[in-house]
């Protein structure tokens, strides 16, 4: 029996199901202006209509019957491969299901599931589906799922789910999901989610997560989450950046934007190139121009509105108050002070800050006989304001740490302070200041009222003594 036979007598049986096939000129595809162009000398490809195609393989089927003209199918079936010019309807196979052109309905291959152009419908590959340009509906595959244009729907990838243009709508990758373009919707890579444009939605990246451009919604990543304007919820365990921020981020170790308005909070170091109107919240926080807050253990700006609060911190310029242990701004004030007060006839301190808000560092001594002398180490803040060009009134606190005798470790009493004082110029270098204070000291070592020498009110709680007492003070500030 020759080889043909076969594929005779299934098309007999075709033939009888549907009837005789109908021919077509493929004008619709001559007209198609995203066609591929055609070599001058190739004849359009003319359309038949064959709807059953049963094969054992696509070179041994009912279609190869009609010769290699464009077959366009309603219902394929196929054991090792099946291939249709055109698909409308259900095309399956054991091996790989394939359409040259476009494809609508369901294609079921048990290796690969593929489409020349486009898709639209389900799509279904246990290796591989994939589409060469626009796809809408469910694409699966075991191990990649891919379209080369848009897609619009659900696309789920063992390893690899992918979108070479735009993407619309659910998008899953085991390992890596991916768009050319923007995407719209729901992004999850077990390693990887990335999008070569915009993004709005959610995006996810188990190790990374990143959008070309603006991403509007919520992007989280095990270890790097970036972003070229981030105008929502950006959050990473390791480093979290974007080019622009306009909400929320948020980095186990660094974040980073080039400016915005918004909240960084990062676990060692958040930075913002230039202007910032917002909070940084870490350990290490440095701006460029900061319009908020800044918190963190060292706060580094060039022009602050605001507020820093830190142990350390340093800016060119601060509008506002400057809180921590030392406050370095480099138009402001670095003051040294020596005075005699009633509790310390000799004390010195240093004061840095803003003009309106300072911090001070302070040692007093009370020389006393039989090594009783009183030693006080003090910090403390203030602020100022102006009453003349050259008049000023101050008001500060302090807390002093205080031993009677030398040994700094044994701590005898506490000491706190609140002083107004006025403050003359009596030149470009020279201040002189007077002010009085109120004082309060908690001890459980001071029978004689070292500290007080005046009257003082006072409380006992079991061995502790509350004392509270005015006090006066006068010295120079240089």
């Amino acid at each position: 029996m020759r080889p043909r036979v076969f594929p005779v007598v299934i098309s007999a049986a075709c033939v009888v199901l549907s009837g005789a096939p109908a021919w077509a000129d493929d004008g619709d595809l001559a007209d198609d202006p995203e066609a591929e162009p055609r070599a001058a000398a190739k004849p359009p490809v003319r359309e038949v209509v064959v709807p059953i195609d049963l094969a054992l393989w696509h070179r041994f089927s009912v279609n190869r019957i009609y010769g290699r003209e464009g077959h366009h199918n309603y219902l394929s079936l196929s054991l090792a491969s099946g291939v249709a010019y055109r698909l409308t309807g259900l095309q399956l196979s054991a091996g790989v299901a394939g359409v040259e052109r476009e494809g609508v309905g369901i294609q079921l291959g048990g290796l690969v599931a593929g489409a020349g152009r486009g898709f639209r419908g389900a799509q279904i590959g246990g290796l591989v589906a994939g589409s060469g340009d626009e796809a809408a509906g469910l694409q699966l595959g075991g191990v990649v799922a891919g379209s080369g244009g848009d897609f619009s729907g659900i696309q789920l990838g063992g390893l690899v789910a992918g979108s070479g243009d735009e993407l619309t709508g659910i998008q899953i990758g085991g390992l890596v999901a991916g768009t050319g373009d923007e995407f719209s919707g729901i992004q999850l890579g077990g390693l990887l989610a990335g999008a070569g444009d915009d993004v709005t939605g959610i995006q996810i990246g188990g190790l990374a997560a990143g959008s070309g451009d603006t991403l509007q919604g919520i992007q989280v990543a095990g270890v790097v989450a970036g972003a070229g304007e981030l105008e929502g919820v950006q959050v990473a365990a390791g480093v979290a950046g974007a080019g622009r921020l306009s909400g929320l981020q948020v980095a186990g170790l660094v974040s980073g934007t080039g400016g915005g308005s918004g909240v960084q909070v990062a676990g060692v170091v958040n930075y913002a190139e230039d202007e910032l109107s917002g909070v940084q919240l870490s350990l290490v926080n440095i701006g460029g121009d900061i319009e908020g807050l800044q918190v963190g253990l060292v706060n580094i700006a060039d022009r602050v509105n605001g507020a820093q609060v830190g142990l350390v911190n340093v800016a060119s310029h601060v509008d506002g108050a400057p809180l921590g242990l030392v406050s370095y701004v480099e138009d402001g004030p670095k003051d040294a002070e020596l005075w005699t007060s009633t509790v310390t006839p000799i004390a010195v301190g240093a004061r840095l800050g803003s003009h309106r808000v300072y911090s001070m560092g302070v040692v007093g001594l009370r020389p006393a006989p039989d090594d009783d002398d009183v030693l006080t180490l003090g910090l403390g803040l203030g602020y100022h304001a102006d009453v003349a060009s050259d008049l000023g009134v101050e008001v500060d606190v302090l807390a002093h740490y205080v031993t009677f005798g030398y040994d700094i470790a044994d701590r005898d009493a506490w000491w706190g302070q609140t002083r107004l004082k006025a403050v003359y110029a009596a030149t470009d270098f020279v201040h002189l200041l007077a002010g009085l204070s109120l004082n309060v000291a908690v001890s459980s070592d001071d029978p004689e009222g070292l500290l007080t020498k005046g009257p003082d009110a006072m409380l006992t709680a079991g061995d502790r003594e509350l004392r509270l007492w005015p006090g006066a003070f006068a010295g120079v500030r240089l």
